[in-house]
């Protein structure tokens, strides 16, 4: 079952942690072998995070009367459920809700109600949680290194934005900033499950996800209605507090890709796209960087459901439809997911197509004569890109990023080839192999030349797409090169990857018990349930 926020929840969002001293004793010490840590067990302060560093809680929480904070009801949201095959409920983006009321926020809105001694302790933790976010984590979910990376040039403000509200400071943003602030750390502990054997950093980033939700909720409820009919007072306040919430869903995503269980994403995504286009209604500018995000894992999600509807074919429009293209040139596709917008815009069309190609399927009807011309003539679009053709001028200066992001992109090109073949046209068993060799040559050259340069570059994991597309059709004899780079995937400790992996595994065996169901992933998730981000 899909979370549902069902009914306000009115909580102390500043309890950080249902867990005792040792805990969080534990956890620095673990941080500390990871490299986290400052001189002599101290936090580092440098960069924008000293803000996290070494505070404990300030001398106006010490003195606040604790009935400020005891009259507030519990959330029953807050306590941890260990199993990993409960889903907790949340809700599916409600924007009617009524507004929260201000006066409760004022008085949650600072620092966390702890003695001084575990306060200290705990303002440690975040910092190095915050630190390893943006010195490893943001790095590591791009596949080039990139001055500009999203991860943290947009999230990582308003995470400041965040702790600074939870501290008694500007509440500017929102109660989404606070989520953002809570959902990046959990996504932080998460990468460092692989430090600790007790699993304490797996615990500390469910609790922390589950905080990012109730904040969540909160700035659902939060946000202004809109209405045509109405004038905002500030409409760049409005939608200041409308991209909060967006990007606290779009880091609720990157969390469940680090931990790995998927259970939630199309929820957010759904939740996401449902903000988005009630502020396209209203004519509300959103920053670009969320729509393109939004967008392309939208885009990426329809390339891997079993579950979209067909759609009726049109012989009066041309194929493709001219309003279709959903990216342009200058989205920075490239460095943050390492393909072009021209190749996202064929990924789309492919899925419309094969969509198109459904709905002849489900009314039993011979596929229109139009619509067969058209995947034949898109066919030939595909097959005559060529790299050459792209403006790569957002991809870094350094020739090895340069390098990187070329082959990342002509790996996306080889199995978009896979991908229109076996929801499309399919193509002869020779030709697929060989589009499924490329892919794997590319992938793998990638992976050496990031083992070339070492330390002299920044950690950085490439976009599973073109791997899980082009491993599944792999047969028995080409798939040594895919085992190797699958494992060798896995050094990422991106929960992610290790599900998707299983995934092409158990398609593996489906294949060789006799199933030729194309393309070969669709019976595996279709069979167990299961829904994927090949991100």
């Amino acid at each position: 079952m899909p979370r549902t926020y069902d009914a306000p929840i009115f909580l102390r969002p500043h309890m950080l942690w249902c867990f005792p001293d040792r805990v969080i004793d534990e956890q620095l010490a673990d941080l500390e072998k990871a490299g986290c840590g400052g001189i002599d067990g101290e936090p580092s302060s440098s960069g924008p995070f000293g803000l996290f560093s070494v505070s404990g809680p300030s001398v106006h929480d010490q003195q606040r009367p604790k009935e400020s904070v005891e009259q507030i009801p519990r959330s029953n949201n807050t306590s941890l459920d260990k199993s990993d095959s409960v889903i907790y409920r949340h809700s599916s983006y409600d924007m009617n809700s009524s507004s929260t009321n201000h006066s409760l926020m004022g008085s949650i809105s600072s620092s966390i109600s702890f003695g001084l001694d575990k306060g200290y302790r705990q303002s440690i933790l975040e910092g190095q949680l915050m630190e390893n976010y943006v010195r490893n984590v943001a790095t590591l979910l791009q596949p080039i290194p990139h001055s500009q990376n999203t991860y943290s040039s947009l999230y990582v403000p308003n995470a400041l934005l965040g702790s600074a509200t939870l501290r008694g400071g500007p509440t500017r943003g929102g109660s989404g900033t606070v989520a953002i602030f809570f959902s990046l750390m959990a996504t932080s502990a998460f990468n460092l499950r692989a430090t600790n054997k007790t699993n304490t950093f797996d615990e500390v980033a469910r609790t922390l996800r589950l905080k990012a939700f109730d904040w969540l909720q909160m700035a659902l409820e939060e946000l202004p209605e809109l209405n045509h009919s109405k004038k905002d007072v500030c409409r760049s306040g409005v939608s200041q507090m409308y991209e909060s919430a967006i990007s606290a869903i779009l880091t609720l995503i990157t969390a469940d890709i680090m931990e790995g269980s998927m259970s939630e994403y199309q929820v957010h995504l759904n939740g996401v796209n449902r903000i988005c286009k009630q502020m396209r209604d209203q004519s509300i500018e959103l920053d670009g960087r969320l729509v393109t995000i939004s967008s392309f894992l939208t885009v990426l999600s329809d390339t891997t459901s079993v579950d979209l509807l067909p759609i009726p074919w049109s012989t009066r429009n041309g194929f493709p439809n001219p309003g279709s293209n959903m990216f342009t040139d200058g989205c920075d596709l490239e460095v943050t997911y390492g393909i072009t917008a021209t190749l996202a815009n064929y990924l789309h069309q492919v899925t419309i197509l094969s969509q198109n190609i459904s709905y002849f399927i489900s009314q039993n009807l011979p596929i229109h004569p139009t619509l067969l011309s058209a995947c034949h003539e898109f066919s030939k679009t595909i097959s005559s890109w060529s790299i050459d053709q792209e403006n790569l001028s957002s991809l870094p200066a350094a020739n090895c990023n340069v390098s990187l992001g070329k082959i990342h992109i002509l790996a996306f090109a080889q199995s978009l080839q896979i991908y229109f073949h076996t929801r499309v046209l399919p193509c002869t068993d020779s030709e697929m192999a060989l589009y499924v060799q490329r892919a794997a040559e590319y992938l793998m050259e990638i992976e050496a030349a990031r083992a070339q340069q070492g330390r002299n570059l920044d950690l950085t994991a490439s976009i599973m797409w073109p791997g899980f597309i082009a491993s599944c059709e792999a047969e028995p004899g080409a798939r040594d090169i895919w085992y190797e780079w699958w494992e060798g995937m896995r050094k990422y400790k991106i929960g992610n990857i290790s599900k998707l992996w299983t995934v092409v595994k158990q398609a593996w065996a489906m294949r060789d018990e006799g199933l030729k169901e194309v393309p070969a992933w669709m019976p595996v998730l279709r069979c167990t349930g299961t829904k994927i981000l090949a991100v």
